[in-house]
């Protein structure tokens, strides 16, 4: 009876030595410089570490913290350091806030960095045809339009 026990114990120890070490550890997003902002357009950046997994990642942007858009980007990260990432987002309205943040494995088990917003330039000019329809004197004397 005391053998028996002893082949239960062993066959356990085996078993346990044989699981798969455990799952690479998540991925790290840390956050960049300040987006770089237009009147349409953002570059956001940020620095991703799979930590040795082939990692995929995009950002999720929008009006607020529901984002509602998400990047084109949707690469595969597969370095083992630190990279790099800086989207440009597209289509944004000037001088609208948005909120957006990374996010890493999107489609399997997300890891979200932190929100962050930009501010994207107001269209504060309205140009020298806006002037000239506006009544504008000065650009209306001379000018001439094709």
């Amino acid at each position: 009876m005391r053998r028996a026990k002893g082949l239960v114990l062993a066959g356990a120890l085996a078993a346990l030595v044989a699981l798969p070490a455990s799952a690479a550890a998540a991925p790290l997003i840390t956050d960049g410089p300040p987006a770089e902002t237009g009147r349409s357009s953002a570059v956001v950046h940020a620095t991703i570490d799979p930590n040795g997994a082939d990692t995929t990642w995009l950002v999720e942007y929008g009006l607020t913290t529901g984002y509602g858009g998400t990047s084109v980007e949707d690469l595969v990260l597969d370095t083992d350091g630190p990279t790099e990432v800086a989207p440009r987002l597209t289509g944004l309205a000037p001088g609208a806030t948005y909120h957006y943040r990374f996010v890493a494995d999107p489609s399997t088990s997300p890891v979200f960095g932190p929100d962050r917003t930009l501010t994207t330039k107001a269209d504060d000019a309205p140009g020298v045809l806006g002037q000239a329809l506006a009544g504008d004197p000065g650009l209306v004397a001379g000018a001439t339009f094709e």
